[in-house]
């Protein structure tokens, strides 16, 4: 009979990868909906003893979806999840070592928040302001909170980030306004931040002169 030792997981971590975050992301605890996520069952380096043995792993998932039946015996585990919340990976590992002569075994868990970006920004408001008048703008947009919002007034169109400025929202709305003494053409420029995205919006203001009546 050979012995089975448990406490593999110890010597073990998940790993989870998403290319679409290109590192943007605030952990590998995070990730963006409808992409595919590469999770490893990683090794610690210093472990020569494991890196030798028969290797064996087995994969499952639980969630808000169906996908909690599932099970994959690979050393990488891919999903690519639709639906936002928290999802709970687990990956059971055996080794054989048979040169030593036993069995060790172990379950990792790792949980993973999947969230939905930033997307379907839309403005209403008065983007023909007379001279002196009050420009108004409403933003909303779709996606998973918390969000950082910013913007600022510019003679030219920019794509360049104001997130360090930018205020922290719970709700995907917002709305500002400010008054415009100045003819000509104004940009408002705007950017919308979440963990797993970001987007930046330039809306175009033509301020006029009005026109003034005079009695005598």
């Amino acid at each position: 009979t050979v012995e089975v030792r448990e406490g593999l997981e110890d010597f073990f971590s998940i790993i989870g990868h998403q290319d679409e975050l290109d590192g943007h992301g605030p952990s590998n605890n995070v990730f963006v909906t409808n992409k595919t996520v590469n999770f490893t069952g990683e090794l610690q380096p210093d472990n020569s003893a494991l890196k030798n043995a028969d290797l064996t792993f087995v994969w499952g998932i639980q969630g808000p979806t169906n996908l909690s039946t599932s099970e994959h015996e690979s050393s990488i585990f891919t999903q690519n999840i639709t639906v936002v919340g928290v999802y709970r990976i687990t990956l059971n590992i055996t080794a054989n070592l048979t040169e030593y002569g036993f069995v060790r075994a172990g379950t990792i868990t790792k949980e993973i928040n999947l969230k939905a970006p930033v997307k379907s920004v839309l403005f209403t408001g008065n983007t023909f302001v007379e001279n002196g008048s009050l420009f108004r703008l409403n933003v909303t947009w779709d996606g998973s909170s918390a969000f950082i919002f910013c913007h600022y007034f510019s003679t030219n169109k920019s794509d360049h980030g104001c997130f360090d400025s930018g205020i922290v929202l719970d709700v995907s709305t917002y709305s500002f306004s400010r008054y415009l003494d100045v003819n000509g053409t104004m940009y408002v420029n705007m950017g919308i931040r979440n963990d797993v995205s970001q987007v930046m919006k330039t809306v175009k203001i033509t301020v006029y002169k009005g026109m003034f009546l005079y009695f005598l």
